[in-house]
């Protein structure tokens, strides 16, 4: 009898003391391995592992490429690598950043969801925008489970938010019920699975092999007249994706909201930048006018004086426009990216 025994789960802001709160509740006979992915930064190691150790009787270590896979264990992806699932085995890639980071928790689940399709149970937690919610579509698509933490349960509420806005899910709980549904889900036998849409199978081999296919890219979507804000090459709107999802060739992936906190960081830098290089110029014109009037250019003067004014008024409306952005980051609906 298959049963539904890879659990994957994903978590960002306050997904610390969520998964903490998770593990702590699951049998050390539980007849299932779990994967987690928390987003992280990849220029310093990871206590995670460590950490959630002291908090389960299951095994706990940082997954290995080529590792095998084990029942009574949890598998935690290393900073800056995906964690990928393959038949009976792991696979650590430095592929390109979804949605901003890796690992991220989008191509997991599309990878177990490809893999194992009706074994696989997905858990959405605490975290900031929205990775996880294509992948929690992928698992879905393939006949796995799916759950989120209850959003007023949440420390961060966002990744949970959009994953039940998107995904018809089959549990919305707080995370101190779902370890009873994890032991009773895993002892079930898994249904008969749908056949693996073209698209996540696809998706999934891009990830898998980041030189496999770039010219398929039309086969997942259509040219979307937007830049990659990581590469600054074109990205296709994946058609079948909803909500939007966009990736260029080179395999950058952005969910929509994400593509959108990128383009306005990018957008906040290049003001930034356009201020700062307004103040130079208003440095170097202020020298050139001092030139003048020592010479006793009065025209020379008034002309440089008037571009001063003209570049003071500039960037008076920029910082205003910038402020405008600032205060509007900081609304519930529109919370930043932050690494776990």
């Amino acid at each position: 009898m298959t049963t539904r025994d890879i659990i994957v789960a994903g978590a960002s802001m306050g997904g610390i003391e969520t998964l903490k709160n998770l593990v702590v509740q699951l049998p050390e006979d539980l007849p299932a391995a779990l994967f987690v992915v928390m987003h992280l930064a990849g220029n310093r190691s990871s206590i995670l592992a460590h950490i959630l150790d002291q908090n389960t009787a299951l095994t706990v270590k940082q997954a290995q490429d080529g590792e095998a896979i084990r029942h009574g264990y949890i598998y935690v992806a290393p900073p800056d690598r995906h964690l990928l699932l393959r038949e009976q085995h792991m696979q650590l890639t430095c592929g390109p950043h979804e949605n901003r980071v890796r690992p991220a928790i989008d191509p997991l689940f599309r990878s177990a969801a490809a893999v194992y399709r009706s074994r696989v149970i997905g858990i959405v937690l605490s975290g900031a925008l929205d990775d996880g919610t294509a992948g929690l579509a992928s698992i879905k698509l393939c006949g796995g489970v799916t759950a989120v933490q209850d959003p007023q349960d949440a420390i961060c509420p966002d990744m949970p938010r959009s994953a039940s806005a998107f995904v018809q899910v089959d549990y919305c709980v707080p995370v101190a019920k779902m370890g009873a549904i994890l032991n009773k889900l895993v002892r079930e036998p898994a249904p008969e699975a749908p056949p693996v849409p073209k698209e996540i199978a696809l998706e999934t081999e891009l990830t898998t092999r980041p030189n496999f296919g770039s010219d398929k890219m039309d086969e997942l979507g259509r040219p979307a007249a937007l830049a990659c804000t990581t590469c600054g090459g074109p990205l296709w709107e994946l058609c079948a994706e909803e909500p939007g999802r966009y990736r260029c060739r080179i395999g950058h992936a952005f969910a929509a909201q994400t593509l959108l906190a990128d383009q306005s960081e990018a957008m906040e830098h290049a003001l930034l930048a356009a201020i700062r290089t307004m103040g130079d110029q208003i440095t170097v014109l202020g020298n050139l006018a001092e030139g003048s009037r020592r010479r006793g250019v009065s025209q020379s003067v008034r002309s440089y004086e008037k571009r001063i004014a003209e570049l003071n008024t500039h960037m008076q409306q920029l910082r205003r426009f910038l402020l405008d952005i600032e205060y509007n980051n900081l609304e519930p609906e529109s919370s930043s990216a932050v690494q776990g």
